[in-house]
């Protein structure tokens, strides 16, 4: 579902090294209010803290003035995690994919502050 409007996400929106996401609509709907703390977006070894606690590290595979997308492959069972953000207006999007417990897979999106 594409949030139309995003001009009005940039007001007071800056691009910063650690940011706090919460999640607006997913297909997951448990995933809904979920908050994502990223830190370290500056340097090449950004990390998540998921709103269970856990930590992980991502890679940076993209950036550019306007976008910057992370990623973690989980070692173990090759899941994914994968993010991309509007710098510009806070506003980023979502995958997950994976095979932990059975196939599985999910899109969201949210704002960052």
């Amino acid at each position: 579902m594409p949030i139309k409007d995003t001009h009005l996400y940039a007001q007071g929106f800056m691009m910063a090294d650690n940011l706090m996401c919460t999640i607006e609509v997913s297909s997951d709907k448990s995933e809904v209010g979920k908050k994502i703390a990223l830190i370290g977006l500056k340097s090449q070894t950004p990390k998540v803290i998921y709103e269970s606690g856990i930590t992980s590290p991502m890679v940076k595979v993209f950036e550019s003035e306007k976008t910057l997308t992370i990623q973690l492959v989980a070692t173990g069972s090759g899941s994914i995690d994968a993010i991309v953000i509007d710098k510009t207006t806070g506003r980023f999007s979502r995958a997950t994919a994976g095979s932990l417990m059975g196939v599985y897979s999910t899109a969201s999106l949210g704002s960052c502050r």
